[in-house]
Formats: C-alpha cells, sequence, structure tokens
C-alpha cells in the first residue's frame, strides 16, 4: 500500500521567490532615499571628530603643565594638517627646549581627510620651524587664542582657549540675522 500526500500535511515554512523580490525591491527604494541623507552627514562628522581631538589635546597640556609645573605646548603643523603636545623636559638647564610628549600624544595627529587649519589665531612661530605652538604655563594657563578647523564642504569647529584658565571650549556659529 503506497501512501499519497495528503491535503492536510503541513506546508514548508519559507518564503517565496515573489516574496523575496519584493522586499528586496522595498529595501532598495527605501536605501536610495536614505543614503544621500547621509553623505551630508559625513563631512560635519569628520570636522567635529577633528575638532575633539584637539579639545583633548588642549586638556592634556593644560593638566600635565599644571601636575608637572613645566611648560607643555601644542604644536600644528599646516600640511599636512597635524599636531602633536611637547613638554619642556628640563627648565632650569635647558630653557625653552620642547620634546615629544612619549606616545601616542607626542606623535604627529592628523586631520581627518579633507579638514585643515582654516586659523590659527594666537599661536606663536615655533623658532626653529614653520610651525605654529600654543602653549600652557606651568599653572595652565595660555594665551588667548582661536582655532577654526575646517572641511573644504564648508562645514566648521572653533575653538577658543581662554587666557584667564588656558581652558579650551567649542564656540558655536553665530546665526546671522535677516
Amino acid at each position: 500500500m503506497t501512501t499519497s500526500p495528503s491535503r492536510n500535511a503541513p506546508r514548508r515554512a519559507g518564503f517565496t521567490l515573489y516574496e523575496v523580490i519584493i522586499v528586496l525591491i522595498v529595501l532598495l527604494l527605501v536605501s536610495a532615499v536614505v543614503v544621500p541623507s547621509f553623505s551630508g552627514f559625513l563631512p560635519s562628522f569628520r570636522v567635529r571628530k577633528a575638532g575633539d581631538g584637539l579639545l583633548a589635546a588642549f586638556s592634556k597640556a593644560r593638566a600635565d603643565s599644571v601636575l608637572t609645573s613645566r611648560r607643555f605646548r601644542v604644536v600644528f603643523t599646516k600640511n599636512p594638517a597635524t599636531y602633536r603636545i611637547e613638554y619642556e623636559p628640563d627648565p632650569m638647564n635647558s630653557p625653552a627646549t620642547f620634546r615629544r610628549l612619549p606616545g601616542e600624544w607626542g606623535a604627529a595627529n592628523e586631520l581627518p581627510v579633507g579638514v585643515t587649519f582654516a586659523t590659527l589665531e594666537g599661536t606663536q612661530p615655533d623658532s626653529e620651524t614653520t610651525e605654529d605652538c600654543l602653549e600652557f604655563s606651568t599653572d595652565g594657563t595660555a594665551p588667548e587664542a582661536k582655532i577654526v578647523l575646517a572641511h573644504e564642504s564648508g562645514d566648521q569647529v572653533t575653538i577658543e582657549i581662554d587666557p584667564a584658565d588656558g581652558r579650551a571650549r567649542v564656540v558655536e556659529p553665530e546665526e546671522e540675522s535677516p
């Protein structure tokens, strides 16, 4: 006796080819609408990320200058756009001689692709190189400074140094009044 497939037998679970194709078409349509909005977000993210890194470097240099009673400085190179931290190891015997901070902070931190130093107001040129420096004294203060990071798409981040206490902060862009 042979058994034939019964009409009451359970169906296999799964999707038909038509269901899969319709889901793929819907996903493609949604991604075609969403992806272009993220492409404008990328330059803004790069500038903000660079600003966060530079703010961290300022905070590190300021804190280390107070903790060690040594002068620290953040050194800026315009081409390629990099920054690093240096310190004065022996201010009594070798004043104004700076060395790179050991580790990652002393290495050249390159800005993301398309981001440059648009403005370096308040920085001092290094007498031995073509680089600019922002120096933190042993009490953590620094000269008044304004650093503007800009992306070629027009996005910008402005960081200001308060001369009273040497703290760095991001300044929001002023909206133009009509």
